[in-house]
């Protein structure tokens, strides 16, 4: 597979997309595939970050999404990653047309766009509700948190240095607002810093010179700052990506949110006690770059607050093993891994895999539709917290298994599988399984699938319940029973169900349900492991 990185770099949009990239990327190079840079990169401290990792950089003459799919192409790019909050126009389409997949990078709504894969490393985006674009694979969450090779190789220094501390020893601090200090805060939390008159060892991190950081040591910014991050005992840094390597590494953290894109991140970080919260000057001054600095008393606060952290190890030790257990940094495995089952899938006419917690959108989606509830035993419009709920309950349960299908990747139908109890007493007549024959007794288990919507009446239900039979099945190793009920106002599902060789009849009238019921069907079907099952 060759990945080709499309992001950028400037003042305003600071460093991030770099970092993130540069992280996939050797997640990339780690699986043994190839890689390179198509980006326009004004910070120094980026370009060396390339460097660094050998990455080959090429700088685009422009970004029209035409002249981008031909160059990647040109390359032989198997996927295209953008890591961007700048409109890419028909990127997709273009890349589509040469059979390149599209990667994207969000963070909720900031460079969202319709991808191939969708990766949104926002915490707890995979609860949030992203309406349907007609992406197919969505990644999202603390899980997608990519971090570059020199941090995981220091999470082990990291640990030992924190059992190794020395109680009597001055803290080891460092001053880090990102690689392009986009609010120009450095200075300003140095003061807070010399203000909290705190003893320390402090090193902060500004390309200004004449830098006022009081007897701190001040270093010009560069790749190799991250290196010094696992030796440290506290850290004041912005809520960009470095946050996230703090967490991992478990390191204690005091934020401050420098733009408004980092609301989410911080609110978490701050919520979920992985770090401790300085304030925000997202908000003051229209102008992203203009220098800030909290007003009063939200100034002192934050000095305080600085104060108080020095002088609790309890809680800066609190601190790192909630960001520790928060963020595992394998992010980039998972976005690599994803690519490669997407590219397997677009080769195949139908696939079916396990459902994750960020198929909760189309999902959502698909069960709201107003045919599907007329259909199913529960009718009501699902709300969606109750669904979150619902999903993560059912991808945690032993006795369910539900599974996406999709037709050349792109999901098109969704197939539940529900333990039942004693094999079904319903057994067509006549219908032996090849269980029964070597004296097994199959587990049974109830069928139900839901196509999406927009593509019923193109005659796919029946290849998708085959595929996904096939992979329950694959997947439980064992002979099975499967059962499907449905109304018997619903004869499209009864001959669904039967031309696989589902056999059965009227299922008996529930007594509770009142003077005119619903009438339910109820077919069987024995599913050997293999044989003539996966031929229906």
């Amino acid at each position: 597979m060759h990945v080709v990185f499309r992001c950028d770099s400037t003042k305003k949009q600071g460093l991030g997309h770099v970092f993130r990239a540069v992280s996939v990327a050797d997640a990339a190079v780690a699986a043994g595939h190839t890689v390179e840079f198509l980006a326009r990169i004004e910070s120094e401290v980026g370009r060396q970050l390339l460097s660094d990792h050998a990455f080959e950089l090429t700088v685009p003459e422009t970004i029209d999404p035409v002249e981008v799919a031909e160059w990647a192409a040109e390359r032989r790019a198997d996927v295209v990653h953008v890591d961007s909050y700048e409109d890419q126009g028909a990127l997709r389409d273009e890349l589509s047309a040469r059979g390149i997949l599209l990667s994207n990078v969000e963070d909720g709504t900031w460079g969202r766009r319709s991808a191939d894969v969708v990766v949104d490393p926002s915490a707890g985006a995979e609860r949030v509700l992203r309406p349907w674009d007609s992406s197919h694979r969505l990644l999202r969450g603390v899980g997608a948190i990519a971090l570059r090779r020199e941090i995981l190789a220091d999470l082990p220094v990291a640990l030992q240095r924190r059992e190794e501390a020395d109680d009597g020893a001055p803290l080891r601090v460092l001053i880090v607002m990102g690689g392009t200090d986009a609010r120009n805060m450095t200075s300003r939390v140095a003061r807070w810093w010399k203000e909290a008159g705190v003893p320390a060892s402090t090193t902060v991190v500004s390309s200004h010179e004449d830098l006022d950081a009081g007897d701190a040591v001040v270093v010009k910014p560069g790749p190799g700052i991250a290196r010094s991050f696992a030796h440290m005992d506290l850290v004041v840094s912005g809520s960009g990506t470095t946050m996230w390597e703090l967490a991992a590494l478990g390191v204690p953290t005091a934020l401050v949110q420098l733009v408004e894109n980092q609301t989410e991140n911080y609110s978490f970080a701050v919520g979920s006690g992985m770090a401790a919260g300085l304030g925000s000057v997202a908000g003051l001054g229209v102008d992203p770059l203009a220098p800030a600095d909290l007003p009063e008393p939200e100034r002192s606060r934050a000095v305080e607050a600085l104060r108080r952290i020095a002088a609790d190890r309890p809680a800066r030790e609190a601190m790192a093993d909630r960001g520790r257990a928060l963020v595992d940094g394998r992010g980039g495995e998972r976005i690599v891994a994803v690519w490669a089952e997407s590219l397997a899938a677009r080769a195949e006419d139908m696939t079916a895999r396990p459902a994750t917690l960020d198929d909760a959108s189309v999902l959502y989606e698909w069960r709201n539709d107003e045919s599907v509830r007329a259909v199913s035993r529960s009718k009501g419009e699902l709300d969606w917290d109750s669904h979150v709920d619902w999903l993560a309950a059912t991808l945690a349960r032993q006795d369910r298994s539900l599974w996406i299908v999709q037709r050349c990747g792109e999901p098109v139908a969704t197939v539940r599988f529900d333990r039942l109890g004693e094999p079904s007493e319903a057994q067509a007549p006549g219908q032996t399984g090849a269980s029964e024959s070597r004296g097994e007794v199959p587990e049974s288990w109830e069928v139900s699938i839901t196509v999406a919507p927009s593509l019923r009446g193109q005659g796919m239900a029946g290849a998708v319940l085959q595929e996904a039979e096939r992979s329950f099945a694959a997947r439980r190793g064992e002979p099975l029973e499967l059962v499907a009920e449905m109304l018997e106002s619903n004869p499209a599902s009864r001959r669904l169900f039967e031309s696989l060789g589902y056999e059965g009849g009227p299922k008996p009238a529930d007594p509770s349900a009142g003077a005119d019921p619903e009438r339910w069907l109820r077919l069987v079907k024995q599913r050997p492991l293999g044989g003539a099952a996966d031929e229906a």
